[in-house]
């Protein structure tokens, strides 16, 4: 599957079960609050590692259509396989998640809780930026050119609005990441905001027509 985009998942399951072991010693409502407060942050997380393995399976079926020898064709499917799998195992984990998330107890810390869900979940008013990374390590965030440290600026008010940031690369398919492509990812990770990786240059697989959000089957 080559060293990227696989080399850059690093997927710390003790964020999951230490927050699955928590839930279930919770006995009062400041607990669940404070509870409540914390997992959307880790189904972000969650959701961001699934996008990552996607996209490193879809980058492994674009290798096997390029004709490569039977041998390398044996490698790259095995790859897919053992990232499917734990794609699987992903999805399993972030479904138990929001299921223990959906059985909070009822009343007042339900109600703050869903608040605090509808403030996190994506729709399509939802704000955004777009992060577009040259081969060269160049920055641009809606088409302005930054480096790092005026990237924290812009991330910084989106993650107070509860924002998305829609993310590609030149070259989305080259197995080559450019140089800055793993600070900015873990800019947005340390920022808890969704991310959407796009395969586009021009983010149409991530906002319509009309420069709304696409979430769900738009």
């Amino acid at each position: 599957m080559g060293n990227d985009p696989s080399a850059e998942i690093v997927y710390e399951t003790s964020r999951y079960k230490a927050l699955v072991d928590e839930y279930d010693n919770l006995s009062t409502n400041e607990g669940y609050l404070d509870w409540g407060k914390k997992a959307p942050a880790v189904a972000a997380y969650m959701s961001l590692t699934i996008a990552r393995v996607r996209m490193v399976i879809a980058q492994g079926k674009a290798k096997l259509d390029q004709g490569k020898d039977s041998k390398q064709r044996q490698k790259i499917t095995r790859g897919i396989e053992q990232f499917d799998q734990f794609q699987q195992i992903l999805l399993r984990q972030l479904a138990n998640l929001i299921k223990i998330m959906n059985t909070l107890p009822t009343g007042s810390v339900k109600a703050e809780f869903e608040k605090l869900i509808k403030m996190n979940v994506p729709n399509p008013d939802s704000p955004y930026i777009r992060i577009f990374l040259k081969k060269s390590g160049e920055i641009r965030v809606d088409g302005e050119l930054i480096d790092l440290d005026a990237l924290k600026i812009w991330l910084a008010p989106l993650a107070e609005k509860h924002g998305v940031v829609l993310y590609t690369r030149e070259d989305p398919q080259d197995p080559e990441p450019p140089a800055t492509a793993k600070q900015v990812i873990n800019l947005v990770i340390q920022h808890h905001l969704a991310i959407r990786l796009c395969l586009k240059s021009d983010f149409s697989d991530g906002i319509d027509v009309e420069g709304k959000l696409r979430t769900g089957n738009r």
